[in-house]
């Protein structure tokens, strides 16, 4: 399954066409913490003996953080691998969730790469082919 990747500004478009159209699109805005990010992030919050606490990474971006060590504390660094980058829904947004790691730093996995990893051929280019995305994204705003 061939995927097409097009970066734009401040964002990467992916789409698979079959006879034409879009069958499949995924959309990566260059989130601060995107699913797949290692890296250390300093303890913000945590009540006493429970497993779950807020994190602050370098640029200033939160995220709860699940299954936290026993030795972690407040005003700590801990490393964490971020599991979902944060999500707005209507009428409040979602921190983004970590995890305790013990793996090395690593960036997060770029668009291409997460689609690789799944086995697609990916193909970059400068212009989409044939399909329609305009048209896509207001049928993805319309609901």
């Amino acid at each position: 399954m061939s995927w097409f990747i097009e970066r734009g500004i401040g964002e990467t478009r992916a789409i698979r066409l079959e006879g034409g159209e879009i069958a499949e699109a995924r959309l990566d805005w260059g989130e601060d913490l995107a699913t797949g990010l290692v890296t250390d992030a300093r303890l913000v919050s945590r009540r006493k003996g429970a497993s779950r606490g807020v994190a602050e990474f370098p640029g200033g971006s939160q995220a709860l953080v699940d299954r936290l060590p026993a030795a972690a504390s407040e005003g700590g660094t801990i490393r964490l691998e971020v599991l979902r980058p944060a999500l707005a829904e209507r009428g409040r947004n979602k921190l983004a969730r970590a995890r305790a790691t013990d793996a090395p730093t690593q960036p997060a996995p770029t668009l291409a790469e997460r689609l690789s990893a799944e086995d697609h051929d990916v193909a970059n280019v400068a212009r989409f082919p044939d399909g329609d995305w305009n048209a896509l994204v207001a049928d993805a705003f319309s609901g």
